[in-house]
């Protein structure tokens, strides 16, 4: 790893976003029903409303993608701002 969580950032060795799958029996069961839905579906729509319901599932998947990215900048700038607050406090000290 590199010398620093920025160096890491900077240069890919890192992602805030790896490390955060949950693996849970509950998950799994959850991914169970959820193919098992799709499956439902692809066997009893005709082939262009399973299709719509594809087309459907990524844009949910995009717009969760956005809201995603949305809250990490959020808390990477709160975070950035406590920080401050933190060596502010250091340099009045």
């Amino acid at each position: 790893m590199s010398k620093s969580i920025l160096e890491a950032l900077l240069y890919g060795k890192v992602g805030p976003w790896e490390g955060q799958t949950v693996h849970s029996a509950e998950r799994e069961e959850i991914e169970k029903r959820i193919q098992a839905e799709k499956d439902y579906f692809k066997e009893n729509l005709p082939d262009d409303g399973f299709q719509r319901l594809e087309t459907l599932e990524s844009l949910y998947t995009q717009a969760e993608a956005d809201e995603e990215m949305a809250v990490f900048k959020y808390g990477f700038r709160m975070g950035a701002i406590i920080m401050m607050e933190i060596l502010q406090a250091d340099i009045a000290g």
